[in-house]
């Protein structure tokens, strides 16, 4: 299962628990556990970001489960810490599982886990059976399109909240989110992004990274565009670091991977 307690920033190196998902490859097992350290701490810091960051963009945490196999839901989700188990209910069709972080936090020393047997032998970063805490810091707006003062500010106020998902030695790390990343709701969707210029609109190149297609507030100013137009369908647009950034931690999780396999094969 791919656990995605972060998006992003978080996710790929400064998130513990991420990390620990994504460092091994090994079958996942069954049941597949994690730890449920810092969890509940993280989305208290996230829920105390003061409301005057909130007014752009905003994140609204929904710890949720995504099939994308077709495959069944899990058979269990719980939380075991010192040799007792509680359950956490998964609402389906939605795979809403509304205990989640108060459990979480009730019981940080133990483990979140999940029986699923049908994809037990699968590698654990296979994101047929997703978990997504809705951590993104996404733009309020989704008119199709964003003046740049908008951009602006919802990519300060972004940085703001990537900062609550690091550990506190790590924050004057975190870099700038000037990028802006377009997630379309159709995995068909074509990317359909431009400057409204003086002149009319012109056309972005967007890259692709992961799910999403990401352009840069430099890209837009370049072409003299004074707003962000997103067309194409139902989509979402969060701040984000570079995509050459993003890669580099890709990067440093792959490393990390395969100092991991080769301590085992050792």
């Amino acid at each position: 299962m791919m656990v995605k307690t972060v998006h992003i920033l978080a996710s790929a190196v400064f998130a513990v628990l991420a990390v620990h998902s994504a460092a091994a490859e090994e079958a996942r097992g069954n049941p597949y556990c994690f730890p449920a350290k810092g969890i509940g701490n993280m989305v208290e810091r996230i829920n105390n970001v003061d409301a005057t960051r909130r007014d752009v963009v905003n994140v609204t945490v929904a710890p949720k489960f995504l099939i994308r196999d077709d495959g069944p839901w899990p058979e269990r989700f719980f939380i075991r810490n010192d040799g007792e188990e509680f359950d956490v209910p998964v609402i389906t069709p939605s795979g809403e599982t509304p205990g989640f972080v108060a459990l979480a936090k009730t019981h940080e020393r133990g483990e979140v886990c999940v029986t699923d047997a049908a994809r037990a032998d699968l590698p654990v970063s296979d994101e047929s059976l997703y978990f997504e805490m809705g951590l993104s810091p996404l733009f309020k707006n989704i008119s199709g399109r964003h003046d740049i003062t908008e951009l602006k500010e919802g990519a300060k106020d972004g940085k703001v909240f990537y900062k609550q998902m690091v550990p506190a030695a790590f924050r004057m790390f975190t870099p700038a989110t000037n990028s802006m990343a377009v997630k379309y709701k159709s995995a068909n969707a074509q990317p359909k992004i431009f400057a409204q210029t003086n002149e009319g609109e012109i056309e972005l190149p967007a890259v692709a990274y992961r799910d999403m297609y990401v352009v840069t507030l430099d890209q837009l100013e370049e072409a003299g565009g004074t707003a962000l137009i997103v067309k194409g369908g139902e989509y979402s647009l969060q701040p984000t670091p570079t995509v050459a950034f993003m890669k580099r931690l890709d990067n440093m999780i792959n490393k990390k991977q395969k100092e991991i396999d080769a301590d085992k094969d050792g």
